[in-house]
């Protein structure tokens, strides 16, 4: 079962120039980590490909950024919580 949990928002800054991330502390801190093949942690967080292009051509003034938690199968790569290999 794939679980969808919202970590924060994207929106476009005052200028238009740059995109500004709003990440929730509480949500990263909470959320599944994983560890890369050259030993550093990483939150894998997604944005939709078509909400982002909403609010660059400024359809929408924000969308979300989410992390989509799936359960780890034999052979993927490790996923861990808050410290601890799941």
């Amino acid at each position: 079962m794939t679980v969808i949990y919202h970590m924060g928002y994207v929106r476009r800054s005052r200028r238009g120039r740059a995109v500004k991330l709003d990440i929730s502390l509480e949500a990263f801190l909470m959320a599944d980590r994983y560890t890369a093949k050259d030993g550093n942690e990483w939150v894998g967080m997604t944005v939709s490909i078509g909400k982002l292009l909403d609010v660059l051509e400024g359809r929408i003034e924000v969308a979300g950024v989410n992390q989509i938690k799936n359960p780890v199968r034999a052979g993927s790569r490790s996923v861990v919580k808050n410290g601890t290999e799941a």
